[in-house]
């Protein structure tokens, strides 16, 4: 049964006027082009590596710093969006700070808020967002406004579906988040909802003496609402041309995601690697002059150190899964 009707009750976004278009075009070919660190693109993607580079919690079982400052570095290539064949790289530095309080928390994973806990349910906070892309800098979208970042955040119910802490910790659960999404142009602007229901694999990896690497194995279907697929993918009539017809998207599938990840953290070091697969294959927008490919990669990596932490400690036991 699809769940698109989800996403029908939201009203849909009317078209922006926008600048006319050129009549002078360029050709589309597959490239990965550097990128600068201008502030917005240095802020979007420290956030987005926050977010995105690790996918498990640190298991511990002992007494822990109840917070830590670290600093470091680290890279990311992205495509410019979902079905774009357009990839850029993204250096940048950034600050990691941990707090392992009892409801607000703060870690590789980013900030959150765990409003609900038992051994099997969890009820936490999603984040996920999209770098800017500038229209004269991607052939597909030349002439059209530019996007920008955009932060999609809401509740997910996290369900522990199996568990085992003897031997190689693993675990297996079933995420189901739910965000608000919003852009950042000239203003903050709400453009739509997306779901990200999804399976998640993690456990004890013993690659090196020292700490175990934690693997977390991520596969699940995404799904939008017309407003969010329309920000990305629809072509308004004064935007249109003989290679890019009008378009206006709808509602429901958006395609599958798959992730990677592997970090290992020890008292003052992390190291973090991460790898994505985005399909649209198939997804209601798939048709859309401005999708050029059926899947993209997105892989970076992370290295901090910590030189400041609390004298406070608080105890973590337990596989965090």
């Amino acid at each position: 049964m699809s769940v698109g009707w989800l996403f029908r009750w939201i009203p849909r976004r009317e078209p922006i006027p926008r600048k006319p278009l050129p009549l002078d075009g360029g050709g589309v070919g597959e490239r990965v082009e550097p990128v600068g660190p201008t502030p917005g693109a240095i802020g979007l993607t420290a956030a987005l590596m926050a977010v995105l580079l690790v996918g498990a919690r640190t298991a511990s079982a002992d007494q822990q710093p109840l917070w830590e400052l670290g600093f470091g570095g680290g890279a990311l290539q992205v495509p410019d969006y979902r079905g774009s064949d357009r990839s850029r790289v993204y250096p940048y530095p950034f600050v990691l700070p941990y707090y392992r309080g009892q409801v607000l928390q703060s870690d590789e994973r980013g900030m959150r808020g765990l409003f609900f806990a038992s051994e099997r349910v969890k009820l936490d906070v999603s984040l996920d967002g999209s770098v800017p892309v500038a229209s004269g800098d991607n052939p597909a979208r030349r002439g059209m406004d530019d996007l920008g970042p955009t932060i999609q955040i809401g509740p997910m119910l996290r369900v522990l579906l199996w568990g085992r802490e003897q031997g190689p910790q693993q675990s297996l659960s079933l995420n189901l988040p739910l965000r608000a999404a919003v852009a950042f142009d000239s203003g903050v602007e709400h453009i739509g909802y997306t779901a990200y229901p999804n399976l998640s694999y993690r456990r004890d990896v013993q690659l090196l003496s020292g700490q175990p690497w934690k693997l977390t194995l991520t596969a699940g279907a995404m799904w939008g609402s017309e407003q969010y697929h329309d920000y990305f993918y629809q072509v308004t009539a004064a935007e249109a041309t003989l290679e890019r017809p009008a378009y206006d998207a709808s509602s429901g599938y958006a395609g599958g995601r798959l992730m990677a990840t592997l970090y290992r953290r020890e008292p003052r070091r992390l190291w973090s690697v991460y790898l994505l697969y985005d399909s649209v294959r198939g997804a209601v927008f798939d048709d859309s002059p401005l999708v050029e490919s059926e899947g993209g990669f997105t892989v970076g990596f992370l290295v901090a150190w910590f030189p400041f932490r609390s004298g406070q400690s608080v105890e973590r036991s337990g596989w965090d899964w």
